[in-house]
């Protein structure tokens, strides 16, 4: 059974946040619309680890409102106040996993920002990029995050976060970072 975040945006703080974290995640307008669907499922969709180290993603999903907080200029009583103890969702996990690949890893002036485009390899890797909003299939969203989730994705990493194409490893027994590692290893 899936983990669905069962508290939808209620309030302004909450939707100002969404508005900002899916513009992070896709910063072109016209194309976050057309996965407006996706994105929404990514945000109640709660990441839940699946290895005790994958528990760093989830604080780094979590303190990524701080830096909403921050950024924004928002009060961070606010921010708690607006989100109690909701959990940290899958685009969370995945726009700060993105931040963190672009700010401390693969920072490259001349390339510009690519943190985007570290998502949508995320997406193509989980195998859901395809789920625009004419294509949205609810069932099959789940589907894919749960073959993540219980760690039932190819041992190269595919369906999962990160594939890659000559693995030393089983990337299903490694925590996320080292996952991310391999995989920015094998395109440098």
């Amino acid at each position: 059974m899936p983990a669905i975040k069962t508290i939808m945006i209620v309030n302004e703080i909450e939707k100002h946040y969404y508005d900002w974290i899916c513009a992070v995640a896709i910063p072109d307008l016209e194309k976050r619309k057309k996965y407006s669907k996706l994105l929404m499922a990514l945000y109640v969709r709660e990441f839940i680890p699946s290895m005790a180290m994958d528990d760093n993603r989830r604080v780094d999903g979590l303190n990524f409102r701080n830096r909403f907080a921050y950024e924004t200029n928002t009060e961070e009583y606010a921010i708690k106040q607006s989100f109690g103890n909701n959990p940290c969702s899958m685009l969370e996990m995945m726009i700060s996993l993105a931040l963190k690949i672009e700010e401390q890893i693969m920072s490259d002036p001349d390339q510009g920002d690519r943190t985007s485009s570290w998502f949508q390899e995320m997406l193509c890797s989980l195998g859901i990029d395809n789920q625009d909003d004419q294509n949205f299939d609810y069932k099959w969203f789940n589907f894919r995050i749960d073959i993540f989730e219980n760690r039932d994705y190819e041992a190269n990493g595919k369906f999962g976060l990160f594939t890659i194409k000559h693995p030393l490893v089983d990337m299903r027994t490694i925590e996320i970072w080292y996952q991310m590692s391999f995989y920015l290893n094998e395109i440098t």
